[in-house]
């Protein structure tokens, strides 16, 4: 049987339609062109997002979400990245610091129970 991906992960996901901005890092360490989109699901090691373009894996990335109330940002690693016609690139990310993962969930949490937030056990 092949290895999915979900068959590798460490931690389960939970759907989460959020408002996401991923800034790349470029190879000199200067901040690249922000790249608006939607955060599908996340979990304590990273999330998955759908942008309108590709990001390569390696890459490093910074992700800003933000509630009403709470702003969070994140050094993120590209972990892969595949084109879904008629819907974007869907790109997966990995926190680069262990508790980066439980800090967002939390914010994702709460903004979920605050503004009426969709989040579903995947």
């Amino acid at each position: 049987m092949a290895d999915s991906s979900s068959d590798r992960r460490q931690h389960d996901r939970y759907d989460a339609r959020v408002p996401a901005l991923v800034t790349p890092v470029l190879p000199n360490g200067a901040l690249g062109k922000p790249i608006n989109g939607f955060m599908t699901d996340i979990g304590r090691g990273g999330l998955s997002v759908t942008l309108p373009r590709t990001l390569s894996p390696g890459m490093m990335a910074e992700l800003r979400i933000e509630t009403a109330s709470t702003k969070v940002v994140e050094a993120v690693e590209v972990r892969s990245s595949r084109c879904r016609p008629g819907v974007g690139h869907i790109v997966g990310l990995r926190f680069r610091r262990d508790p980066a993962g439980v800090r967002t969930l939390e914010l994702v949490e709460r903004a979920r129970a605050t503004a009426g937030l969709r989040i579903d056990a995947a």
